[in-house]
């Protein structure tokens, strides 16, 4: 066994920070001189200590002092451990086992310390007690399955550290002298990493020992199977293999394996290439470059498939691994971004068949040109929603060039309607006021015709009454003097006197009459 606790440290380190922590999270860094250390690290863990804390509340630790007893030695155990104090650790872990021997914690940090306790002040290593306190700290786990299923990963790293007991027995020994005895420990040991596997599917670890177990057994096939599985769940196990001395003696095997590997990973990226590149192909037919809400992601996705393909061509084992990851992410992402084109590519049809039929004109009332455009429309717009219902690319941009076709030509029967209303509207307007213009003349000329006659009635009027006056004033003036004619002749005595008063009257009038008319015509002209 070595002590060595430098080989991976620093990715220790950082497995130790999850939660989480464990054997498992080590996979291929897991090197026998750290089990300790993850030991040690686990109990800082607050995952572990939260855990521990829901176990004291089911048994009601608080409420009983020999389990609070036994809990009070473990918690100093764990500081003890924390400053690497290790028989002074294990003295307390030792007293927690004397007050409560069913905790799974104190059996399987007794376990540990008895499997790899040692450093430059301590030595408290003893495979035998380490495997027993193991075991008994695999039994404490499963009874707490039904509490916590983490126990289900706790009892299998206390098998793989049980196997691992078991297995470093054999540096007991002289293995050459006691082969049988040695093949024992191994199909224990073998057995013991089993059953961890059993209770944690992904315990990369669990299967590069049962395949280190099986190369020592000489069970080749069993060996490749699980070495396969461990390489699997960490590519990095390919690497370790390299120097790994219990696979010397089927290094042959080993190689070959490692090379089926990379051959099947190859032909797997091959199938997945192909399938990535034809969704790739599908998904380019919707033009996706011409989307706002998908081409950067479609763009990343092109870049994403050249990387891909770059590894592919590289033709190494990590290299196919790196390029079977990247086109899974690709084939998992295209089929949504295939659906989102075509939604948007359903939305962008249908909102063009509205747009289409507001523009176009509605009714039949209007020039046989624009009546032959609407029709033609409508044939266009009847040919999309029969012809073109389906979802293939060819379907989608067929109707978007139908009815960008019948857009313009809605466009254009619209525009003629609008010129043919302007057209009707002017010559109504000037029809309006043609008749506006009659009209008025039509009132002027009955105006002045309305004129004339109040004129010629005025004048008329005039006349009679010049003429009425000028009969009265006429007869007045002719009977004045006729008198007048008469008194002077009297006054001379005269008998032959011409003048008489009546007819003094009637011609006076008649003159005054006549009189009257043509001033009254001279007046009103």
């Amino acid at each position: 066994m070595t002590n060595t606790l430098d080989w991976g440290f620093s990715r220790v380190e950082s497995a130790l920070n999850d939660v989480n922590v464990s054997i498992e999270d080590l996979q291929a860094d897991f090197d026998y001189g750290i089990g300790l250390l993850v030991t040690q690290m686990q109990i800082q863990n607050e995952h572990l200590s939260n855990l521990i804390d829901k176990l004291d509340a089911v048994h009601k630790t608080l409420q009983s002092p020999t389990l609070t007893k036994a809990r009070e030695f473990f918690n100093i155990g764990c500081e003890r451990l924390k400053k690497g104090l290790l028989d002074k650790a294990l003295e307390a872990f030792l007293e927690a086992e004397k007050y409560n021997d069913t905790d799974f914690f104190t059996q399987y940090n007794i376990g540990m310390l008895f499997l790899q306790g040692k450093d430059e002040d301590d030595n408290v290593i003893n495979l035998h007690k380490a495997k027993n306190h193991l075991t008994l700290a695999v039994r404490y786990a499963k009874a707490e399955i039904s509490v916590d299923s983490s126990f289900s990963n706790l009892a299998a790293q206390a098998l793989f550290h049980s196997s691992l007991a078991t297995y470093f027995q054999l540096g007991e020994f002289d293995y050459s002298k006691e082969k049988k005895k040695a093949n024992l420990l191994l199909e224990e040991s073998k057995g013991l990493a089993e059953q961890a596997i059993a209770y944690n599917p992904k315990f990369s670890e669990g299967f590069y020992h049962i395949a280190t177990y099986s190369a020592l057994l000489g069970d080749r096939h069993n060996a490749m199977r699980n070495l396969e599985l461990a390489i699997n769940l960490d590519r990095n196990y390919a690497i370790k293999i390299d120097t790994d001395h219990a696979f010397n003696e089927i290094r042959d095997d080993v190689y070959a394996c490692l090379t089926d590997i990379a051959e099947r990973k190859k032909q797997a990226c091959q199938n997945k290439l192909s399938q990535a590149t034809t969704l790739l192909e599908e998904l380019s037919k919707y033009l996706p470059e011409q989307s706002f809400s998908i081409r950067t992601s479609f763009q990343s996705i092109k870049n994403t498939y050249s990387q891909a393909v770059a590894y592919y061509e590289s033709g190494t084992y990590f290299d196919f691994l790196d390029s079977l990851q990247l086109l899974e992410k690709i084939i998992k992402e295209l089929p949504s971004l295939k659906e989102q084109r075509i939604d948007e590519c359903i939305k962008q049809k249908e909102a063009d068949f509205t747009e289409v039929r507001n523009i176009l004109p509605k009714g039949n009332d209007y020039s046989e040109e624009v009546l032959k455009i609407i029709k033609t429309v409508n044939k266009q717009l009847v040919e999309v929603q029969t012809k073109y219902r389906g979802k293939s690319p060819d379907s989608f941009f067929q109707s978007i060039a139908i009815l960008s076709s019948a857009k313009t030509l809605a466009k254009e029967a619209r525009d003629k309607v609008d010129a043919e209303k302007r057209i009707l509207m002017d010559k109504a307007r000037k029809q309006n006021e043609e008749l506006i213009e009659k009209e008025e003349q039509k009132a002027k000329q009955e105006e002045e015709a309305r004129k004339k006659k109040w004129k010629k009635e005025k004048r008329f009027t005039a006349v009679v009454e010049y003429a009425v006056k000028g009969l009265f004033w006429g007869g007045g003036a002719g009977f004045l003097l006729g008198f007048a004619t008469c008194m002077v002749d009297c006054a001379n005595h005269s008998t032959e006197s011409s003048a008489d008063p009546l007819n003094g009257i009637v011609f006076g009038a008649i003159i005054g009459f006549v009189g009257g008319i043509i001033v009254g015509l001279m007046n009103e002209a």
